[in-house]
């Protein structure tokens, strides 16, 4: 088991949700990653420049502990974005 899959199962059994992780290219060049609530899980995109390789581990430990503090709060539908400067939107 690599460190994100493992980092994605103990978040699950922290917040009781469903989680998918999903590596994009933002067009957005700030755009870290992005939380969003769907019917019966939480999607988590992060910043993927490189396919095949994370480079920014960091970042998804960020976004998972986001989620652990504000995926149960979130209406379906709802998204969360991190910048590269840090702040949430």
């Amino acid at each position: 088991m690599d460190e994100t899959e493992a980092l994605r199962l103990e978040t699950e059994l922290a917040t009781g949700l469903r989680l998918v992780l999903r590596g994009v290219q933002f067009a957005e060049r700030g755009l870290q990653g992005r939380i969003t609530r769907r019917p019966g899980y939480v999607l988590v995109e992060y910043r993927d420049e490189t396919s095949g390789y994370f480079w920014d581990l960091d970042v998804l430990c960020r976004l998972l502990a986001m989620v652990a503090e504000h995926a149960p709060r979130l209406a379906c539908g709802a998204t969360l974005v991190l910048h590269e400067d840090g702040h949430l939107d």
